[in-house]
């Protein structure tokens, strides 16, 4: 087998732009999710809130929903994140739980 293929030092910035690219998708999708209470926003409304071209949005997603799911994972994780961390400096078990039910439910 053949050695990995190195990323290009070009490409790194690219990288690290598509993926902030990706961010201000799913971050848009999220606040307007939250913002009309459950209903699907447009595309073109998403992009719009992202600050980007209607098409650069099937640059990242194929659909709303596949945007969906994927914003609902990136929350998931956050919060997820979020919680350990607020009871990250804490040992005893019992109060870790009690932490990180507040911080569920106060999310």
């Amino acid at each position: 087998m053949g050695k990995p293929r190195k990323a290009k030092p070009e490409s790194a910035p690219l990288t690290r732009l598509r993926a902030r690219t990706r961010e201000l998708l799913i971050d848009a999708a999220l606040e307007l999710f939250g913002e009309r209470r459950m209903r699907v926003p447009a595309i073109h409304e998403i992009a719009a809130q992202a600050g980007v071209a209607t098409g650069t949005f099937y640059n990242y997603f194929r659909t709303r929903e596949e945007l969906l799911e994927s914003a609902i994972v990136e929350r998931a994780e956050r919060l997820q994140k979020d919680i350990v961390g607020s009871y990250a400096a804490v040992a005893d078990p019992a109060e870790q739980v009690a932490i990180g039910t507040r911080r569920f439910i106060l999310q």
